[in-house]
């Protein structure tokens, strides 16, 4: 399920459904059989990061100068949750990210067929391309390794799903990309 490698892309799929439509469990039958979870509960709470910060495509596009910049990084340094809270699941919004490659970017790249961990340098050819169409991706869901509920993996680290936000709000997630960090 790891990747947004192009050649992963069917590793993963978010299956979107009407919200008075019954959900049914299905049973896996394809070979290989993929590590499975057992089912569990994961809860949603308010929290989680309402604006971008620097390590993220938007953070970069934000129309201000080093002034408003300034009182922009002070205000979420206000918001950010307290040292002691762990990041959690989290719908929407702008992720709690552990690395420094912006997943939005890599979901970009991805979806182009090209590798996400080649990141275009400022000045290169199609740079302000890639980044203008990466600004278009949002953050879906934010899922927190945690083995308390048996949802736990390797040494931890989360699972983001992005996709193109306006396809989302249409009600198509097809191009969702899973950004995995640990």
């Amino acid at each position: 399920m790891i990747g947004t490698e192009p050649a992963r892309r069917d590793g993963w799929r978010v299956i979107h459904t009407a919200a008075d439509a019954p959900l049914e469990r299905r049973v896996w039958a394809a070979e290989p059989l993929p590590d499975l979870y057992e089912p569990c509960a994961i809860t949603f709470s308010k929290g989680g990061m309402p604006l971008p910060d620097e390590r993220t495509v938007a953070y970069a596009r934000l129309p201000l100068d080093e002034a408003q910049r300034d009182d922009y990084n002070e205000l979420l340094a206000q918001l950010a949750p307290a040292e002691d809270a762990a990041p959690r699941e989290q719908l929407m919004g702008h992720p709690a990210l552990l690395q420094g490659t912006p997943p939005e970017l890599m979901c970009e790249l991805a979806s182009r067929g090209e590798s996400p961990w080649w990141v275009p340098r400022p000045g290169d050819a199609d740079a302000e391309d890639i980044a203008a169409a990466a600004a278009e991706w949002g953050l879906l869901l934010q899922l927190t390794s945690n083995p308390a509920p048996g949802f736990g993996w390797g040494d931890g680290g989360h699972f983001y799903f992005y996709g193109r936000r306006a396809a989302m709000e249409a009600g198509d997630f097809s191009g969702v990309w899973v950004v995995f960090e640990n």
